[in-house]
C-alpha cells in the first residue's frame, strides 16, 4: 500500500510541476516573470489578492478530495466498512496464536490466525450465537487477586 501511495503522490507531483519546469526554461516565460514580480505593488489585502488567496485555497482542498477518492478506488485506503464481518470469539492459543470463530454473513467459520497466515480450519453447520452481554462480576480485582493469593496461585 504505501509504495502505490508513494506512486501517485510522485505522479501526480510530477505533473503538478512539469509545466512550471518547461516554462522556467523559457527565457521570455521568466523575463516576464521577473517582470511582473517586480512591479506587483497590489495591496495584500486587496479583493483580488484575497480571492486568488481563497482560489488556490479552494483549488488544494479539491486535489486532496480527488487524490484520496482515486486512492479509495484503487484500493489503497481501506474503507473502514466491515459489512457482514463479524468477529464472534476468540482464542489465545500461544503468544501470537489464535483460533476465531467468524461470521461471514448467514455462514460461520473457525479460523486459526497467526502473525505469518491466517488458515481455514472449518466450517460450522450449527452456527454460535454471537455473545449479547459481557457478564460482569461483582466481586473488584483486588478481590479475586486475594483469592488467587490465598489459594496457592491457583485460580
Amino acid at each position: 500500500m504505501f509504495n502505490r501511495l508513494t506512486n501517485v503522490c510522485s505522479l501526480t507531483l510530477g505533473l503538478c510541476c512539469a509545466p512550471v519546469v518547461v516554462f522556467a526554461e523559457d527565457k521570455n516565460f521568466a523575463d516576464a516573470l521577473d517582470h511582473s514580480v517586480a512591479f506587483n505593488t497590489a495591496d495584500p489585502l486587496s479583493a483580488e489578492s484575497l480571492l486568488r488567496l481563497f482560489g488556490g485555497l479552494v483549488l488544494v482542498l479539491v486535489l486532496v478530495v480527488a487524490l484520496i477518492w482515486i486512492l479509495k478506488r484503487v484500493q489503497g485506503i481501506p474503507s473502514g466498512s466491515a459489512g457482514d464481518i463479524q468477529i464472534l470469539g476468540a482464542l489465545a492459543l500461544g503468544q501470537k496464536e489464535r483460533l476465531v470463530v467468524v461470521r461471514l454473513g448467514h455462514e460461520q467459520i473457525v479460523v486459526g490466525v497467526t502473525p505469518g497466515r491466517i488458515d481455514h480450519i472449518h466450517t460450522l453447520h450449527t452456527p454460535l450465537e454471537a455473545p449479547t452481554q459481557i457478564s460482569q462480576d461483582s466481586s473488584s480485582f483486588a478481590e479475586k487477586l486475594r483469592s488467587v493469593i490465598g489459594k496457592g496461585g491457583q485460580a
